[in-house]
This record gives C-alpha cells, structure tokens and sequence, in this order.
C-alpha cells in the first residue's frame, strides 16, 4: 500500500529470514525497503536473487541424484547421504547431510545463492553449533547450542563489527544492532511500528530512543492473557493500532488506569481492491465455509443444516475449508462429515470428498441410480488460494467467535455476502451480510440470499461501495494521521467508532 502511495518506508527484519526476497516477491512487495539485522552481522547486502547449483558442490565419485518436485535424495553406492529441498518455485533451501541414515549437517542457502549458515549436529542428532557465514564463506559468530542459553561467539577476524566478543544469546546482539540502528539511521521525526508479540517486545521497548513508538495487533500475534506484559509495553508506546474492534475492547479492558487514554485506533492490514466475482452468471449456489474456531460438535450440527437445506436445492454446493495450521485435519473433518450424513440417512445423496479437488459430481452410489453429491474440502495455504476460492462462490460463512479478518475484506473485494454470528467493522448486519444465531437461524440466512437476487444485489451494491472505505489510499491515510501525531482526530474518530459499534450491540 505505501509502495503504491509513493509514500517512504522500510521494513525491519530481526529474524534470521535466508528467505526473505523469496516471501517478499510471494506477498506482491518485492520493492519494499528493508533493514534486516542478520544481513548486518553476516556483512551481506542486495536484494538480486540468484539460483545455487548444488551439483557445483564437491559431491562423493559415483555420487547418484533421485529427483521428486521437491525433494533431491543423493545417493552414494546405495546410501543415502544427503536430502536436498526446494521451495514451491524450485530454489534450494537447505541441504541436510547424512551418515548412517542420521543428520550430522545442515546447509542452510540464501535465495541470493549463497550458503548462508551451516547447523553441526551430534550423533544423537540434537543441535550443536550454528555458524552464519558473509559471501565468501567466512563466519562471522557461531552459535552454540549446547550452553543454555546459547552463548553467541564472534570471530575474532571481524570484532570490530561487534561491540563484544562474545554474547550470553542471541537476543543481546540484536538488541546490539536494533540499538545501533535507532542511533545511527533514525531522527526524532521517525515513527517506528512494532509488531505487538511478546518475543522480543519487551526488548525492543527498552533501547534508547527519542522517535515515535506505534504497537501494531494483529489477529492471534499477541496473547492478552499476560496483563503485565500488555501494560509494560503500553506504557513504552505512544499509539496502538488494531486490526479489529474485538482487539480494540480487549487492549482497552486489559489497560490499567494509567493507560486507559492510551490512543488506539483501528486499521485493517488487508487493503480492499474491488474483484467482483462470477457466481451470479452460474446455475450453482456456491457456499464457502470456514470452520476455524468452532469444535466438533458445533461443526456436526451446523452440517447437518446444511445437508437438509442442500437437499431441498440441488443447486447448492459446499466447500468447508480451513487454514493449513488448523487443529482439525481433513481426516478428522472427512470423520465428522461421514458421520453425520450416516447419523441423518444421508448415504445415498452425499460424500465428503477430502481430495481438496473439486471433481464433477459423477461418483454413481451402490445401487447405480444417481450421483452422489460431494461435500468438498479446501485447505487455505495463502491468502491467494482465498482470493481465487472465492471468484464463484455466491456466500461466505464464518461462524466463529473472531470472524477472519482476510476473508472479510476479500468477501468485500469480491462482492460476496457473508453470514456471521458476530458483530464486527466489516460485516454490517442486512448490508453485505447477515449476523444471526446459527443454531435455529441458519438456513434462513441461506435462503435470504439464495431466493432471487434481489438481497445478493443488494450485498454486492453495498459491498462494492465500501471497498473505497478499505482501498489502500485510505489505509495509508489513517496510517499518515497516526504517525504525524494527531491525537486528538485520531481519538475522536475511535470514539466514534466505538459509539457506532456500541449502538449496533444494543440493537
């Protein structure tokens, strides 16, 4: 979004990211300026990504190669001696060498291609020492993973680098450079937003600075169950920023007295981008699910919703879909799915299918009358896999207690009306969505969209005008406002924000 407004920024990176350019071309914001610590210690810079040959490695005479799209198995007179792996787009990411089926080493390669840090293991293959390595091959610390903590070395060729010669973790020399960077690279007009996790925040708040601090929540980043924590760093920055008004009315109930005018204000981190889809030129009734944060027994009785309205209309289609880190996996959801159409004398009409394919529904049953129907199964692993899901759904559902916050503002992108059991900034009740009681309101729900187009248009006509609302000019806006210091705008506008969303909860 501030690459597209012209506007200055730059990214810190604190982790050690080998893969950064690759994530950064994945996420569409390859040109984004970035400062990343682990490039300062390794002495390494540019952003030229570059493809590493490994069969340029010194590999054994007679040394053999087994080739899956991922995976490169090298064999040596039938051993097995290293397992090479790849990313989705065939760059190399590490090389773990072998003896006796058991990893004594571990190769780990920048996307610049170059080896960038090598991991020692010991016969029992636990961790011993990781030394990071600069363009040439030469280490510049070495991590040693058998002292609690590990101690952090710094080669002695390089200590004018470093302010020690050596670090009791890793964290200290972070913070070695984090703070170096505030002096050295950043002026009292800086703003400088942290991503609010309770690694290394902490941290972070207590170097010596004279900028603006802005603490950014995100979705499930950070756990407001620790309240010390939360006031610790409220009383570091000067601003919050949220993602949702759920984590709005948290961070304000957490906050002791002393903070409870700390300004806060709510920005969505997805921008809208109007991406109307094509369900309304299709006979089916497409109906997109997401199962996070509901358990089984709730998942069993909204399906079986689901399955007698669908056998009134065999128009409508269901995929139930869920990230990939989800507890659930599709076993079990393949599990729940048999299970309720056995439980509602299903069989004949219906099967789950797990394949995450959507294959034409041309499955015949045991007595050879008519196809049966699949229940379909799809695993977020992107935030484009939801994007391409959506282009011909015709309804989004997400029961949940927190409402995921990409697929409200791609369900807006899309035109999509999207059912909810929960109030939220996105989804504005019987505007481009319903918010109900699933357990007796469900199908009604359904049926309000999938009987004519006249509440679908309706949906799509008001989805389609707030998509200005979340466009990225606007987003950077509000981020502008925030980071210049207008406090007392900002914290009337919240206000408001948060007079509205009380009214609609009295509703």
């Amino acid at each position: 979004m501030f690459n597209e407004a012209h506007e200055k920024s730059e990214t810190l990176i604190l982790e050690y990211s080998p893969n950064l350019r690759s994530f950064l071309h994945r996420q569409d914001i390859y040109e984004t300026d970035y400062y990343s610590v682990f490039d300062d210690i390794q002495n390494v810079s540019g952003k030229q990504m570059c493809p590493f040959d490994f069969m340029k490695l010194d590999w054994p005479s007679g040394t053999d190669f087994s080739y899956t799209p991922f995976l490169v198995l090298a064999r040596h007179h039938g051993e097995i001696i290293a397992r090479i792996e790849f990313d989705n787009i065939g760059a190399i990411l590490r090389i773990d060498l072998l003896e006796n089926i058991k990893i004594t080493k571990r190769m780990i390669f920048d996307d610049r291609g170059f080896l960038s840090s090598v991991i020692h293991f010991d016969k029992r293959e636990r961790e011993l020492c990781q030394t990071f390595l600069d363009l040439t091959g030469r280490w510049h610390i070495r991590v040693n993973y058998v002292s609690t903590p590990p101690q952090v070395e710094v080669n002695p060729e390089f200590k004018g680098e470093f302010k020690r010669s050596s670090y009791g973790n890793i964290e200290e020399l972070i913070f070695e450079k984090f703070q170096s960077l505030l002096i050295n690279k950043m002026n009292k007009n800086d703003v400088l937003v942290i991503a609010a996790e309770k690694k290394r925040d902490g941290l972070i708040l207590t170097a010596h600075h004279d900028i603006k601090i802005i603490l950014s929540f995100f979705n499930n980043r950070y756990s407001f169950n620790d309240t010390d924590s939360l006031q610790h760093i409220l009383k570091k920055a000067n601003f919050c920023v949220t993602d949702t008004n759920y984590t709005s009315a948290a961070i304000k109930k957490i906050a002791s007295n002393d903070y409870a005018d700390k300004k806060i204000e709510q920005i969505t981190p997805f921008d809208s981008r109007l991406r109307l889809g094509k369900s309304q030129r299709i006979k089916e009734l497409k109906i997109f699910w997401l199962i996070e944060g509901l358990n089984q027994a709730e998942i069993r009785s909204l399906l079986k919703q689901l399955l007698f309205l669908m056998k009134t209309d065999e128009r409508i289609e269901l995929t139930i879909a869920a990230y990939s880190e989800y507890k659930l996996d599709s076993d079990v959801i393949a599990r729940i799915a048999d299970e309720t159409i056995a439980e509602n004398g299903l069989t004949s009409e219906f099967t789950f299918n797990k394949s995450s394919l959507t294959t034409p529904d041309s499955e015949l049953n045991e007595d050879n009358e008519q196809p049966k129907r699949n229940i379909y199964w799809h695993t977020i692993h992107t935030e484009d896999d939801i994007i391409k899901k959506l282009s011909d759904v015709r309804l989004i559902m997400d029961l949940g207690a927190k409402p995921d916050l990409f697929l409200q503002i791609a369900g807006i992108s899309a035109g999509v009306p999207q059912i909810n059991t929960v109030k939220t900034s996105y989804v504005e009740d019987h505007k481009n969505g319903l918010i109900i009681k699933p357990e007796n309101s469900l199908s009604e729900a359904i049926s309000y969209y999938f009987v004519g187009l006249a509440h679908w248009n309706e949906a799509l006509m008001y989805a389609a005008n707030k998509v200005s609302e979340y466009s990225g000019n606007k987003l950077v806006s509000k981020w502008k406002k925030v980071t210049r210091g207008d406090d007392e705008n900002s914290a009337r506008e919240y206000q408001s924000t948060a007079n509205r969303h009380g009214k609609l909860g009295q509703d």
